[in-house]
């Protein structure tokens, strides 16, 4: 530079040569060091003098050993003595500072709890009335070509969902915790409910116990996914039919317009790549709800790693996203636009958004702590608190049928479910659609089919829905009569004791359908006088006024082919007179029979016809298709679903037009 030689023979730190013009002045300079120790310009007397041999070289070398400070971390350099004196002087005289050309960087750490205004959040005891629509306050945002930093908002309500790209440890679950804790803060359980598939790093199980989670579903967890996405699919439909009732098609609207309170539904996905390659027949299903569901209160938050993670139906319906640190350069202006290679800083928690150009946020961590276990922590102590003050506020939780069922259970979850009108309800096993008890109206069901497809299942299926009677409707008395005609093995049946007569001869079996015929007209000729009787005729409830006089009278007939060669004609009379008008007057026929059996049998007896054209069965083993005699009720199923087969554990019930597959009792 200075064209010099000299300069070349420079060696020492700190000097140099100055030129000033055309070599008017050229001299050798030495800097001085203001890094030094300060001494505070008092010398201390008992100060060690400092005594240095100097070689011939010019080279210093100490003669007594140095001594080191107590605290050189502490220690006050000169440079720093002078920055503190003018920092002081400028105090005393209010001297204001200088105007700054630019803020202050993003910081490093930022709480969630310094970007929102804390009148606004909940406050340890109650929440705040929202001033806004579900808008969830995450981080900052540096904007130096306006001289602005301000919050991070992100708007559902204006600018639907939300797309996060990021590479693996750049801050796209915290990102998540933050939302979920953000809106939590801001807005009580009745207003917004968060659903959460944790197909990432498994941490966001931290909001277990948030009032406002409805639940969190892991990878292997099939059966509570595909029910989550089929309850949120009901949910749109539904709200769909309410809005246009009113012609309206959003949430705050309607909200307005009907009173209701309608609470928005969060859906959080950690680790998009993961879902679509374990459940893509979902994808689907997903594209729809990101389409339709923004007007109607459903907003999803996507996480993945690369820009070809999300499809482009769902990507073409989102108009939010915020981009994390990515691999590959170009994955910035490839999701943001052009970027003028601009990138985010190498902090966890920086990234990219665009607001009219690119800019710079950094994310809030979600709860206090210096590591990752202290915040998770945070949060479940925040979680646990909120829940003590929430109550009974409870978001639906999306239930699963268990593998095992027992009695004890399914008699525990109809009577937690039983409507106010279920005094007669008898549950035959837990709906698999809705998990919850599908049950047999003992008012209204006279003829009760058993399908079966082999007589293994046969002694238990029975003796558990005799069970399930004797221990459902407490204010029906029952009676059992079992007709055992010898080829189906009913050690367990047998044994039961709520049998009230048991019996395996066709004199024996004449005898009580004599006695019932007797029976059934005693019962109508009651009827009729209490109906006469009635203030209101017209409203006589002869099925209910019976079952409270008189026991609902039972008949078992496990093996319905080896029953009908057993009885005699009179029998089967009696039979075919009870199926036709036992129903209302407290006598239930329950027959098995062979599926293929069953279906021969409409040609040789009109009692089966009778049974069959009741249209309530239950239908084990094989596939539905395999029952053929109820093909017409189940002509609206799908080709899968009619040629699944069903374990020993599942059945199909059909009752009053409708069919459920459902979980059967496992063990008693």
């Amino acid at each position: 530079m200075l064209k010099r030689p000299e300069a070349a023979e420079i060696k020492e730190k700190g000097r140099g040569y100055l030129q000033v013009g055309n070599n008017e002045v050229f001299t050798l300079f030495q800097s001085s060091w203001s890094g030094a120790p300060y001494a505070g310009g008092d010398s201390a007397g008992d100060e060690r003098p400092q005594m240095e041999i100097v070689t011939l070289g010019g080279e210093r070398r100490s003669l007594l050993p140095k001594v080191k400070s107590g605290d050189g971390a502490s220690q006050l350099s000169e440079l720093q003595a002078v920055v503190n004196h003018i920092a002081a002087l400028s105090a005393e005289h209010s001297i204001r500072e200088a105007f700054q050309l630019w803020l202050p960087p993003l910081p490093e750490t930022l709480l969630l709890t310094e970007v929102l205004e804390p009148q606004q959040i909940w406050n340890g005891v109650h929440w705040q009335q929202p001033t806004d629509n579900l808008t969830a306050t995450v981080g900052r945002v540096d904007n130096p070509a306006d001289q602005d930093q301000y919050n991070l908002d992100i708007n559902f309500n204006q600018n639907g969902h939300l797309l996060v790209y990021g590479a693996p440890s750049s801050g796209k679950t915290m990102l998540l915790k933050t939302i979920i804790m953000s809106l939590a803060l801001k807005y009580d359980p009745e207003y917004v409910h968060f659903y959460i598939l944790d197909f990432g790093t498994r941490t966001l199980g931290v909001f277990h116990e948030l009032p406002h989670l409805g639940d969190i579903i892991y990878p292997e967890e099939e059966q509570k996914l595909a029910k989550l996405i089929s309850w949120l699919l009901s949910q749109l439909d539904e709200r769909k039919r309410k809005f246009s009732q009113l012609g309206i098609s959003n949430l705050v609207s309607y909200c307005a317009a009907s009173g209701d309170k309608v609470p928005y539904i969060v859906i959080l996905l950690d680790n998009y790549t993961g879902f679509a390659e374990a459940y893509d027949d979902h994808v689907l299903d997903l594209a729809k709800l990101v389409r339709e569901g923004g007007n109607y209160g459903i907003y999803f938050v996507f996480a993945a790693n690369a820009v070809s993670s999300y499809p482009y139906r769902i990507s073409q319906n989102v108009k939010q996203a915020l981009v994390f640190q990515m691999s590959d350069r170009l994955d910035y202006s490839s999701i943001l636009g052009r970027t003028d290679g601009m990138e985010p800083t190498s902090t966890v928690g920086r990234g990219l958004l665009k607001d009219n150009r690119i800019l710079e946020f950094h994310t809030a961590l979600p709860g206090e702590g210096s590591s990752d276990d202290q915040v998770a922590a945070s949060l479940r102590r925040i979680s646990a608190e909120m829940k003590a003050v929430a109550g009974e506020i409870e978001p639906v939780g999306i239930a699963v049928i268990p593998d095992k069922l027992s009695l004890e259970e399914l008699l525990e979850c109809a009577s937690k479910a039983q409507p106010e009108d279920g005094e007669y309800l008898v549950p035959a096993g837990l709906d698999w659609n809705t998990t919850l008890p599908a049950a047999i109206n003992i008012k209204h069901v006279s003829n009760f089919v058993v399908s079966y497809t082999g007589l293994q299942q046969v002694d238990f299926r029975f003796n558990s829905l005799v069970q399930t009677f004797h221990d459902s409707a407490d204010q029906v008395t029952k009676e059992f009569y079992l007709l055992d005609s010898g080829v189906a093995n009913l050690a367990g049946l047998r044994a039961n004791p709520v049998l009230t007569r048991y019996m395996d001869t066709a004199e024996a079996f004449l005898e009580l359908t004599q006695s019932l015929i007797e029976q059934l007209q005693l019962r109508k000729n009651d009827a009729r006088q209490a109906s006469a009787d009635s203030p209101e005729p017209g409203a006589f409830d002869e099925a209910g006024y019976i079952l409270s006089k008189y026991p609902l009278l039972v008949i078992l007939m496990p093996h319905f082919k080896s029953a009908f060669d057993l009885m005699d004609n009179e029998s089967l009379d009696h039979l075919e007179r009870i199926a036709r008008f036992g129903g209302r007057l407290g006598v239930l026929l329950m027959v098995g029979s062979n599926a293929v059996e069953l279906s021969k049998m409409q040609l040789t007896t009109e009692l089966a016809g009778e049974l069959i054209n009741s249209g309530n069965a239950l239908l084990s083993g094989g596939a539905p298709s395999d029952h053929t005699c109820y093909a017409a009720v189940m002509e609206h199923l799908d080709y899968d679903e009619l040629n699944r087969g069903m374990d020993a554990s599942e059945a199909m019930l059909l009752t009053e037009g409708v069919i459920r597959r459902l979980k059967m009792i496992t063990e008693l």
